[in-house]
């Protein structure tokens, strides 16, 4: 098996455990915290990977299209220096945000947050390193010990200390544990690596800022688009914040929890394992590797999730009561098109870094950005959902530009993809309608909701199934044969 496809199939698989355990915590978190802190910890997360971004100035994305592989050591003390000016200048902040968010809680979060922001920044630096070596397999296994570890500790501890800034330092003491794995496993003895780090040290970090200004024309434009592009994923969080109250930020949230979570674990594997893959391969090979992703993520991986949305609308008022029922179910509904878009774009997402022309992609996410604030700022005065709904509808739009603007620099058809977006709209009308049209007659035959969500399950099951024979026996599309190869099943 190709290293892309083992790659793939370790991310693929250690996702999905990852997912199921991290919704476990979910649902016990959720019944501890009320929706205000369950906000407060989603705000406080935003910050520092917002931050982190800042700090990482896209070294590792640098390092990863660029041959010279010594490049990352010699940024490592810029990084490092960006860092600890960056959580400095974070804890006098740390009121303002507060008062954004309206939220004292994150005062002493953000003023103790160095530590925190120096394991993120950390983290994602070393796993560059074993990105760009085709080292998923273990960058797979230690993200699900982190997983694995933060969850242990959270359902052992949080029953009897039910404190919210308790949980956000659990949660990061899993990736301090990822920390740790990712030097152990390269660096036998990180000791002497740090001795040698602090000899000369003032020149070293001149010598790092030097190399930073030769590349700072790649690092500033991609670095921007990267903080654009995640600032646009979490205007919901960010600006809508401004204008509703705090309840539907946790609603949100619990959506959120519920579809892009899961969605995000797939298609960061796939955007992580293609952007080290098409760093390395020619331009021409481009077109293949598209086309058999494409047929991953349209025939297989997203009418899947589809599936999965539509099912998970009906446990909402199970999981977490009544309240704001039919705001919660309908934000999922929103999000299925927003993780939709995700599923198609972050694969592709660095092929401008690739190129050496991230100066596209900012100027592509700096417009997006203006024209979602202007649609936010327009429909303000409308109820939470309808100003969900246009920036949902409207993000799905843009993000479908920015393909077609790749596709025009990789001279890949704009024409196939459109096509390939048609037929995909298409079998997604067909199941959302066949799921209504077989959900309402069981509703109408069953009272007893148990064994309601029980045969809805089993319609899910049912419809997948179908799904898949249709596909690949009736319109010979090898769809099982995809999915034999992405998991590792030999014929």
């Amino acid at each position: 098996m190709s290293s892309v496809l083992s790659s793939v199939k370790w991310n693929f698989i250690t996702s999905i455990l990852r997912r199921i355990i991290t919704f476990v915590l979910f649902l016990f978190i959720a019944h501890i915290f009320d929706r205000a802190q369950l906000g407060v910890y989603r705000e406080y997360a935003l910050i520092i990977s917002f931050f982190a971004g800042i700090s990482l100035f896209s070294t590792p994305t640098l390092y990863i299209v660029e041959k010279d592989n010594s490049v990352i050591q010699r940024l490592a003390p810029a990084v490092l220096v960006l860092t600890f000016l960056i959580g400095i200048l974070l804890s006098f902040l740390a009121p303002l945000f507060a008062k954004y968010y309206n939220s004292d809680i994150l005062i002493p979060l953000l003023r103790f947050s160095l530590p925190i922001l120096l394991i993120e920044v950390l983290r994602q630096y070393l796993r560059a390193i074993y990105q760009k070596q085709m080292e998923f397999k273990y960058l797979s296994i230690i993200e699900t010990l982190n997983v694995i570890f933060y969850s242990a500790l959270a359902l052992l501890i949080i029953p009897f200390v039910r404190d919210i800034k308790l949980f956000i330092a659990i949660f990061y003491a899993g990736n301090l544990l990822e920390l740790v794995l990712l030097i152990n496993k390269r660096w036998k003895k990180p000791d002497k690596y740090l001795i040698q780090f602090t000899k000369n040290i003032k020149a070293k970090v001149i010598h790092s800022f030097s190399c930073l200004i030769d590349h700072i024309h790649f690092l500033f434009f991609s670095s921007t688009a990267t903080t654009i592009n995640m600032l646009l994923l979490e205007l919901p969080v960010l600006i809508l914040g401004l204008y509703f109250a705090p309840e539907h930020i946790g609603n949100y949230f619990i959506a959120f929890q519920l579809v892009m979570v899961p969605s995000g674990l797939i298609t960061m594997s796939l955007s992580q394992v293609f952007f080290s893959k098409f760093s390395q391969i020619k331009a021409e090979e481009y077109k293949e590797k598209l086309d058999r992703l494409y047929n991953i993520e349209f025939d297989l991986l997203i009418p899947s999730f589809l599936i999965y949305v539509l099912l998970i609308r009906e446990w909402v008022m199970v999981l977490f009561g009544a309240k704001d029922i039919f705001e919660i179910k309908l934000i999922v509904l929103l999000l299925f098109l927003r993780s939709m878009s995700a599923f198609i774009m972050n694969p592709i997402s660095s092929f401008f870094a690739i190129l050496k022309k991230p100066q596209i992609e900012f100027y592509w996410s700096v417009t997006i950005l203006v024209l979602s604030n202007l649609l936010v700022f327009l429909f303000r005065n409308s109820v939470f959902t309808t100003v969900l709904s246009v920036f949902i509808i409207s993000s799905v739009l843009f993000y479908i530009s920015f393909n077609w603007l790749v596709f025009r620099h990789i001279k890949y058809s704009n024409r196939i993809f459109n096509k390939k977006i048609l037929l995909l709209f298409y079998k997604l009308l067909l199941i959302t309608c066949v799921w209504f049209v077989g959900n309402f007659y069981l509703k109408q035959l069953l009272l007893n909701k148990f064994i309601l969500l029980g045969l809805q399950c089993l319609y899910a099951s049912v419809i997948l199934l179908v799904y898949f024979i249709i596909k690949n026996y009736l319109f010979k599309a090898p769809i099982l044969k995809e999915l034999k190869v992405l998991l590792g099943i030999r014929a």
